[in-house]
């Protein structure tokens, strides 16, 4: 399981344990649209790329693996 996938359960679990929570999202999204005008203002020129391509089943198990064991706080 990827580390983005085991974010978005953690994400579903604690809104779940604590419906409140979902109060914050319209301050998260605030936040979020700051961050994204403050990084268009200071890297004008950052464009969005394409991911980059797996060539090695060895290598994509290695990622998942490692995601696995990383540890989210």
């Amino acid at each position: 399981m990827r580390i983005g996938e085991r974010l978005a359960r953690a994400a579903e679990a604690a809104l779940e344990a604590a419906p409140e929570a979902a109060d914050l999202l319209p301050v998260l999204r605030s936040r979020d649209e700051q961050v994204r005008e403050t990084m268009l203002r200071v890297f004008p020129r950052t464009v969005r790329g394409r991911g980059s391509r797996v060539d090695s089943r060895e290598g994509w198990e290695s990622g998942r693996e490692a995601a696995d064991r990383a540890q989210l706080r």
